[in-house]
């Protein structure tokens, strides 16, 4: 089921104008309830009815209220009322409004104001402010019943409101739940409205621009001609194939700086390696040329002789006399001496 659309224009294709005071019945709201009672008791029950009448800002739908004063206090409430035993509801509706908004020298229909779906129905079960969207089942004699109709707006239009009350607009994310500064009807609202669908327009007089305000760029494209010629489009693609063209050397530019540093630091490498082999080398040599020392045993005596460098190498000589050669150079000694004992 296709869900039902309403059209919302903007607040500012609406005037508001003033009238002439109304003259409040009730000086409170305790007034009103006693008031109430005593209708009741000579007509019955209470039939009222109350018109939404929407219109947007920003793309945000706005419920029209009047802002009146009771009092101390200040209440807010949708444009209706009372209506007369035996009247048709949307036509008391239309005779509501024409006195609560429409200027005083103009009727329902050069207002232009159509009566939509009834959104909801309402009851007071007793003289006080308690509303219900349902009869109590112990209620057997409701005081009071009030409907909500859609009402749809033309365009623009003008309205006059008495001096002494107010025509706000109230955006819906304001009325949801707000229960204590609207009531339980006003809040209710925005839940009522979701099953239809608002387009928010705009008529089509506020769309037309005046000449005084033209668009900058209609007046840009009014400039004097001139001969230059419009360049062609290959030149665009000359001027990217160039820029990629260079943009691509400058890439390889970079690439070779970047190999002939590598190569450089490889070279550094290699010659830090050879004077690292050099170094050992020269070690090596050191602990090979060092002076040792020899050990020459003779005759059972050690005697420690240095040998010096001869032809760039060491030398080590270990000489041994044996004992059989001792002995021979002995037994001579004793043969000369026995000799010369013989003689003397």
């Amino acid at each position: 089921m296709a869900r039902a659309t309403v059209n919302v224009y903007p607040l500012d294709s609406y005037k508001i104008g003033q009238k002439e005071e109304r003259v409040e019945k009730d000086a409170n709201i305790a007034a009103r309830f006693s008031r109430m009672e005593e209708k009741y008791e000579s007509e019955g029950l209470r039939r009222s009815v109350e018109g939404v009448l929407l219109v947007h800002q920003h793309k945000h739908p706005h419920v029209l209220l009047l802002q009146q004063t009771l009092g101390n206090q200040k209440i807010y409430k949708l444009p209706g009322g009372r209506i007369k035993p035996g009247e048709i509801e949307k036509d008391g509706l239309l005779r509501k409004l024409v006195s609560n908004l429409a200027p005083t020298n103009k009727g329902a229909a050069e207002m232009k104001w159509e009566i939509g779906d009834e959104l909801s129905t309402w009851w007071r079960p007793n003289f006080g402010e308690q509303q219900y969207p349902y009869l109590p089942v112990h209620v057997t004699r409701p005081k009071e019943c009030k409907k909500l109709f859609l009402v749809h707006l033309p365009e623009t239009s003008t309205f006059a409101i008495a001096k002494n009350r107010n025509l706000v607009a109230v955006p819906l994310y304001e009325l949801y739940d707000n229960l204590l500064r609207y009531g339980p009807i006003i809040a209710a609202i925005p839940l009522l409205l979701s099953r239809h669908a608002s387009i928010c327009s705009t008529p089509e007089k506020l769309e037309k621009p005046t000449p005084s305000s033209t668009p900058a760029k209609k007046q840009k494209t009014e400039e004097p001609k001139t001969d230059k010629k419009p360049e062609p489009k290959t030149a665009g693609k000359k001027n990217e194939i160039k820029a990629r063209t260079d943009t691509d050397s400058k890439a390889d530019k970079k690439m070779e700086q970047r190999t002939d540093e590598v190569k450089t630091e490889q070279k550094l490498d290699l010659k830090m390696q050879q004077v690292e082999s050099e170094h050992k080398v020269d070690d090596v040599a050191r602990k090979a040329v060092t002076p040792q020392k020899l050990d020459v045993t003779v005759a059972g005596d050690a005697v420690e002789k240095s040998v010096s460098k001869s032809g760039g190498s060491v030398l080590k000589v270990t000489t041994e006399t044996s004992a059989s050669k001792i002995a021979e150079s002995s037994a001579k000694e004793t043969m000369e001496t026995s000799v010369k004992l013989e003689k003397i």
